[in-house]
């Protein structure tokens, strides 16, 4: 083989790389679009409202290129309990918030509480309580509907921040 069949051997196999890359991800965008469609609908079977009213169509959104950056697979996802076992919900918020990339969903916030027990499981305002949370705590941003992107700080926090955050008292 010379050297110029070779060079366009290269340019064949970098082509076919890319074409291979484009399917991938647009393979990837599928399942995580199917992902949140099974979320959506998780949660709707979930809710009081639909298992009192007939059925209805779930809306879900199409993905954009931020949403599927910060959107990891469901087995990812399983958030370890003994994490936020102890903490206060701030605390807990924030731990949750870094492990799935610094944005967090309200609902999931919910089920993490309720489980950890930091928050009763009966409680019927835990919405009013995580949006309150979440708001006075100025830690977060809005980005969408029940989804808060963790505003990161410039610093570090110090010890007794992060004792503060944990234990809700300063030592």
């Amino acid at each position: 083989m010379d050297a110029r069949s070779i060079g366009e051997l290269k340019r064949l196999l970098r082509e076919r790389l890319n074409e291979v890359r484009a399917s991938v991800r647009k393979c990837q965008e599928e399942v995580l679009h199917i992902e949140m469609e099974l979320r959506a609908l998780d949660s709707a079977l979930t809710s009081e409202v639909v298992q009192s009213s007939p059925p209805a169509r779930v809306y879900v959104p199409p993905l954009d290129a931020k949403s599927l950056s910060s959107i990891k697979s469901s087995s990812e996802n399983q958030f370890p309990l003994d994490k936020v076992c102890g903490m206060k919900q701030l605390g807990a918020a924030i731990i949750v918030a870094k492990h799935y990339g610094g944005v967090l969903r309200t609902a999931d916030l919910i089920k993490i509480l309720k489980a950890a027990g930091l928050m009763k499981k009966n409680t019927k305002n835990a919405g009013s309580m995580v949006f309150g949370l979440i708001n006075n705590s100025g830690l977060f941003e809005r980005v969408a509907t029940g989804t808060y992107k963790l505003i990161e700080a410039e610093e570090e926090p110090s010890n007794s921040q992060e004792h503060f955050l944990a234990s809700g008292r300063i030592q």
